[in-house]
């Protein structure tokens, strides 16, 4: 189902790089991919690049304190496989990081990816993903686990079709310890076109939040091709969230849900639906429309 045109197919290395070019005034810009920022600080691109590899860690931020500021350039993958495991930009039990103004496309498996153990408490925390374009990613467009997350104003196109699994637009989730926070803060968000062919499509899922707000983003055309499985806009796992004021249009089928909610608990109040099953296992008494 693929995707986006691959434009001017640049193939590079996919061996593990530390790239780091000059100072560029208040930020270290990479000068090439792969890299890997092992130092906290504030990092930028200077220009465009292009990747061509279906297993390739773009970006690996291997540090706290990080900024990672792509200045609006692209991270292009112009892989065709649809069973890798690429990630454009990528941590692993990291806090106090941001990136943002990033453009992530083509053929990641994974778009932005913030990964964690949640057998464990959090280990990732303080996560800002924000103002990133991320589109065709074949599993998640932005996936993040931990507590103290916001996700806002990112824009997520056209993700799915990662062989025989899910599709998520924007994932979140947490430890899985009954004692660990599971806040997280998604708002001001367009995600688009979430298609799995195989398997359940979800635009924004949450495996676990607590008390958290999910709110002003758009999702629309989110689709199982296979009318064995579930679309959800939404799928809201964990308790007493809230889900307000979010613009969500499904397509026709019945195996479409707009919201659904692991408890009722949870609120989910003056969201403007237009889906076959519009909410399920939320408290939706203060109205939708």
């Amino acid at each position: 189902m693929k995707k986006l045109s691959m434009l001017v197919l640049l193939a590079t290395s996919a061996h593990a790089t530390v790239a780091f070019a000059q100072s560029a005034g208040s930020c270290t810009e990479l000068g090439a991919l792969p890299a890997t920022i092992s130092q906290p600080g504030k990092y930028c691109l200077a220009k465009d690049f292009t990747l061509n590899s279906a297993t390739i860690k773009a970006i690996t931020i291997a540090a706290n304190d990080v900024v990672l500021d792509c200045q609006g350039h692209t991270i292009r993958n112009a892989a065709t496989s649809n069973a890798g495991t690429s990630e454009g930009i990528y941590a692993y039990a990291r806090n106090a990081v941001t990136v943002r103004n990033c453009r992530v496309q083509g053929g990641f498996s994974n778009g932005i990816s913030f990964m964690q153990d949640n057998a464990v408490n959090n280990k990732n925390y303080y996560i800002t993903i924000e103002d990133n374009f991320v589109a065709g990613a074949y599993s998640h467009g932005i996936r993040a686990f931990g507590s103290a997350l916001e996700i806002r104003n990112n824009r997520v196109y056209d993700i799915g079709g990662q062989a025989n699994t899910y599709a998520f637009g924007i994932r979140v989730g947490g430890s899985t310890l009954a004692s660990s926070f599971k806040f997280h803060l998604i708002h001001h968000n367009v995600v688009a076109g979430t298609n799995s062919p195989y398997n359940n499509a979800y635009g924004i899922y949450s495996e676990n939040s607590v008390a958290s707000l999910f709110w002003t983003n758009d999702v629309t055309g989110t689709t199982a091709g296979n009318p064995s499985f579930r679309s959800y806009a939404f799928r809201v796992g964990g308790t007493a969230n809230t889900i307000n004021d979010n613009h969500i249009v499904g397509p026709v089928q019945s195996n479409n849900i707009g919201i659904w909610a692991a408890s009722t608990s949870s609120d989910c109040y003056d969201n403007n639906i237009r889906s076959p099953l519009p909410t399920t296992g939320c408290d939706a008494s203060m109205g939708n429309y």
